[in-house]
This record gives C-alpha cells, sequence and structure tokens, in this order.
C-alpha cells in the first residue's frame, strides 16, 4: 500500500522553521496580505497568519516563502 503525506494527499501547507527568526513555507497558493508585522497566506484548505516583527520576504518562488524576522505566532484558519 502507497501511504502519501498530509501535503500530498490533502494540499496541506508546510512549514519548517529555523528558530523564531526564519520560516520557510510551502505549498500554498497565494499571498493576501504582507506587512513587516504580518504574513498572510492562502492554502488550498486554510489561511496561514504568521505574525512578528520585521518580517522579510527573503524569497518567494512559485509556492516556497522563505521569511525572516522575529515570528511571534502561526495561526491557521479555516
Amino acid at each position: 500500500m502507497l501511504l502519501l503525506s498530509g501535503d500530498i494527499l490533502y494540499g496541506d501547507v508546510l512549514i519548517r522553521s529555523v528558530g523564531n527568526h526564519e520560516l520557510f513555507v510551502e505549498n500554498f497558493r497565494g499571498i493576501i496580505n504582507y506587512e513587516n508585522t504580518k504574513l498572510v497566506l492562502q492554502g488550498k484548505c486554510q489561511i496561514v497568519i504568521i505574525t512578528g516583527e520585521c518580517l522579510t520576504i527573503l524569497s518567494y518562488v512559485e509556492h516556497m516563502i522563505r521569511l525572516k524576522g522575529i515570528i511571534h505566532v502561526i495561526e491557521f484558519r479555516s
């Protein structure tokens, strides 16, 4: 039996953090809002809200973003 991960099966957003100062977010559909204190991303089934200080997009390629700053909260909304 082939087991598929949640990101493939359900279209989940993948988030990888380096401490609280850098994030890699993959498998999202687009940016809804971007400010230096908040980033809002549209996933397939949810919205991801990242809040913090001095948030800077280091790279943005297709469905992957690299974010730097002081990350306080990562929130998921249906």
